[in-house]
């Protein structure tokens, strides 16, 4: 499956021109900064789970979907980049820059920006989005157990029931359970469910212009540690899924979708997480997020280029 640089340049643009609404209207003082909250929840507990709910309905029962090899790749993948961020900033002295750091350089925005990447560049491939929503259920297991502990330091943070009973999860696994049973929902039900999963998209592009609004954009570009993150995040992550792909040689959809949610920014969950515990650095995590994202609109078109 190729992608040419300029397609793949004029999809993520196209999707990132979305975020312009969302950065006028915080810069002409229209809506409150405070509203991104709102809309962070509606998108998380409300659009999110139906969007992967509506994905396994979109794609009927098939034996040729290799939902163990994507997962086996997904999760070798998070192991390295657990481990190779734990090593990559051990000389950072400050611990609580250190710890956010190495979450955010494996932790990559799937959800938020993953989903509509994906489904722009592969439109005809309905199975596409099946396989993000099994990564993103990957994701939530391991951001709520190891990734706690990665960012916090301490065992007793890490959450078994919040990895497995959260929104994304709760679609996700009703999803599977409908795809397995090869049963699908009633019109009047699946209509709404598609159309409210399909408002994930531009609503994450939207909230992503609102926070780029409220950035302080001189400490952005002055932050070591920030380009340390999005160097590991948007190429090393990548290339180590690239290097993957062509290892296990799954097929060319399963090869797409692992590279491309490799290369994602960083996830706003870092910033989340920052902001909950105090052994984290919060303003660490705004700037790798930020900075990775605007990186992206050039990084995730060349990554592309190798598929």
């Amino acid at each position: 499956m190729e992608f040419g640089f300029l397609k793949c340049l004029e999809i993520v643009g196209g999707l990132l021109l979305m975020a312009v609404p969302g950065y006028l209207v915080v810069k002409l003082k229209i809506i409150p900064a405070e509203f991104i909250g709102g809309l962070a929840k509606l998108t998380v507990y409300v659009c999110q789970p139906l969007l992967m709910l509506a994905c396994f309905q979109d794609y009927g029962f098939s034996k040729d979907l290799k939902l163990e090899t994507y997962a086996l790749i997904m999760i070798i993948l998070y192991v390295f980049m657990f481990v190779l961020a734990r090593v990559v900033f051990i000389p950072f002295k400050d611990a609580a820059q250190r710890r956010t750091n190495s979450f955010g350089a494996v932790f990559g925005n799937v959800g938020f920006m993953g989903i509509p990447v994906v489904a722009a560049l592969m439109p005809d491939k309905p199975e596409a989005l099946i396989y993000v929503a099994l990564g993103l259920a990957i994701f939530n297991v391991l951001a709520f157990t190891a990734g706690t502990y990665v960012m916090t330091g301490d065992r007793k943070y890490v959450s078994f029931k919040k990895a497995f009973l959260n929104p994304t999860m709760i679609g996700v696994v009703l999803g599977l359970i409908l795809f397995f049973c090869n049963a699908k929902l009633p019109y009047v039900i699946y209509t709404p469910v598609k159309t409210l999963g399909n408002l994930c998209i531009p609503l994450t592009m939207v909230m992503l212009g609102m926070r780029f609004a409220t950035a302080e954009f001189k400490s952005l570009f002055i932050s070591p540690g920030a380009y340390l993150v999005s160097f590991l995040k948007l190429v090393v992550f990548p290339l180590a899924a690239f290097g993957l792909v062509k290892l296990f040689n799954p097929s060319d959809v399963i090869a797409a979708v692992v590279v491309i949610c490799s290369a994602m920014p960083c996830a706003s969950l870092v910033l989340m997480f920052a902001e909950i515990y105090d052994e984290a650095d919060s303003y660490a995590a705004s700037r790798s997020i930020l900075l990775s994202s605007l990186l992206s609109v050039v990084t995730v078109p060349l990554i592309l280029m190798l598929l």
